[in-house]
């Protein structure tokens, strides 16, 4: 559980939300500049979601865990 909520915190912290919202909002305002790229960077923020939902679900069971242990 600790080392979820390290990760868990990690990925909300002010930089790492900041690279996220930076990536979010080229994606958004920059699609025709970016061509190619923007499917990567696309893909990469839909990756970095993915993943934030799966510890976010994870660290949730592992504090349900230890409650009950």
């Amino acid at each position: 559980m600790r080392k979820l909520t390290q990760v868990s915190e990690q990925l909300g912290s002010k930089n790492c939300r900041a690279v996220y919202d930076l990536l979010d909002q080229a994606c958004d305002t920059m699609q025709e500049q970016l061509g190619v790229n923007y499917q990567k960077i696309y893909m990469a923020t839909s990756n970095w979601r993915g993943i934030d939902n799966k510890i976010t679900e994870s660290l949730s069971e592992a504090k349900d865990n230890v409650k009950y242990l």
